[in-house]
């Protein structure tokens, strides 16, 4: 086999390698993603949680306010009988109708706090229901996720095993070392290109014709001018 052939192998090989190990850099990528949203999801139920004890308390509060000043009407109207004058009984009046426009208006916001409870507790529920069934959809992913990886790390270890055979037992450590060199500078993991047309396919440069000639002659290793991979037919 032409040492050509061997590096086209071997380029083959570390492309699957390469594949094998960039998925198995984003599967726990992945996954902290998915965990992510999904802590997103709970923070806005506990956030709605948060909401719904507040105005709870709100409520109770603006009830124990109702509560007091119809007491303190209580009290007041059991003072009219004993006034001895217009005016101290036009003051109580007042003071009594001041107090009943504070339980209007104290009635006015419990209700607004109690159909703002309703419904964030509608929207707890609803929530409740998507963070289930998103819990029960991660749980699922993350056990495939698993699988997956542990196959993938089975798949590595068999390739890996066999680069050995194919570089330094079958390449001359100079080649091997050119082409180690040309395949981490280039972003598409290729050191070894197809000429198409007379032209590299890796930079499309045109090829001069004693190029083509040394190609044709496959004594030696050619390398691209444009981009210095190296070139076969």
């Amino acid at each position: 086999m032409k040492t050509i052939d061997k590096l086209r192998d071997l380029q083959n090989l570390d492309l699957i390698i390469h594949q094998l190990h960039q998925r198995l850099h984003e599967i726990p990528v992945f996954c902290a993603r998915l965990l992510e949203d999904f802590k997103r999801q709970e923070e806005k139920m506990a956030g709605l949680e948060k909401e719904s004890r507040k105005l709870q308390v709100a409520q109770k509060e603006t009830e124990l306010e109702i509560a007091g000043n119809e007491e303190e009407i209580k009290k007041l109207s059991r003072k009219i009988p004993e006034v001895k004058t217009n005016k101290e009984y036009s003051a109580l009046l007042s003071e009594i109708e001041g107090l009943k426009k504070k339980i209007s208006e104290a009635e006015d916001q419990a209700i607004g706090f109690m159909d703002r409870v309703t419904a964030i507790k509608t929207s707890i529920k609803e929530e409740g229901k998507v963070i289930a069934a998103e819990r029960k959809l991660i749980e699922e992913q993350t056990r495939k996720l698993s699988s997956e990886e542990a196959s993938l790390k089975e798949r590595l270890a068999e390739e890996e095993k066999k680069r050995p055979v194919l570089a330094e037992e079958a390449i001359s450590r100079e080649t091997l070392a050119v082409y180690v060199r040309i395949l981490e500078s280039k972003g598409n993991r290729k050191a070894v290109v197809e000429v198409v047309n007379d032209s590299c396919s890796g930079c499309h440069f045109r090829l001069p014709t004693t190029t083509i000639d040394q190609l044709r002659k496959g004594t030696e290793l050619v390398f691209c001018e444009g981009c210095s991979r190296i070139l076969y037919f």
